[in-house]
């Protein structure tokens, strides 16, 4: 499977009608075969063409430009701390596939797969995004033996006890992980993720 440019939301114009930007990044495969010096800079953010204006937390729109300040000089530590606290402010997907983009950049497919993830069940990914978070969902099944991996028990028991935790609660996409295997103390943390699910 070739690994296609990969088109990355992440929010660029910030201002009195906030809205999300296109942030090109290169194939992330691409980014992450050079070294940080020599990686170019992303291009400029441009507007989304089909994507009309969308209001945002003014708190959290905040943090989101400055982590993309960030991102843009290769600080992706602090850039991922900031999109993790905008998540838990107003629990916007968006967040979680801009935490996605920085761990795809940093070569950590692991992490990178676990928030596109999670982004794509949100409907944290623009629609015309979707294909393109898709085939490289697939490039990192390949890099990182996913499937072999996500046929053990334990890799299912504990990405779904991470999709559950208080950071995330994305409680059913933690139960279909689950299918099949969900022991009583999963089904009490998953009452428990249920009940605080819509709560920040």
């Amino acid at each position: 499977m070739k690994c296609q440019a990969l088109s990355v939301v992440l929010l660029a114009g910030l201002g009195a009608g906030i809205w999300p930007g296109l942030f090109s990044v290169r194939a992330a495969m691409a980014q992450n075969a050079a070294p940080a010096a020599a990686r170019p800079n992303p291009p400029p953010a441009q507007p989304a063409a089909a994507k009309p204006p969308t209001a945002l937390n003014p708190q959290t729109a905040a943090l989101a430009e400055k982590a993309i300040g960030l991102a843009q000089k290769d600080q992706y530590e602090e850039a991922l701390k900031l999109f993790r606290d905008a998540y838990r402010i107003d629990r916007n997907p968006r967040w979680l596939y801009n935490v996605g983009v920085l761990y795809d950049r940093m070569a950590n497919c692991d992490e990178a797969a676990f928030f596109y993830r999670a982004a794509l069940f949100g409907q944290g990914v623009l629609p015309q995004d979707v294909d393109l978070v898709d085939n490289r969902l697939g490039v990192l099944n390949e890099e990182c033996n996913f499937r072999e991996r996500h046929k053990q028990v334990a890799d299912r028991h504990a990405r779904a006890t991470r999709y559950m935790s208080p950071e995330f609660r994305l409680c059913t996409l933690a139960e279909s992980i689950l299918t099949g295997i969900m022991t009583p103390a999963e089904r009490q943390q998953l009452a428990t993720c249920r009940a605080t699910e819509n709560n920040p």
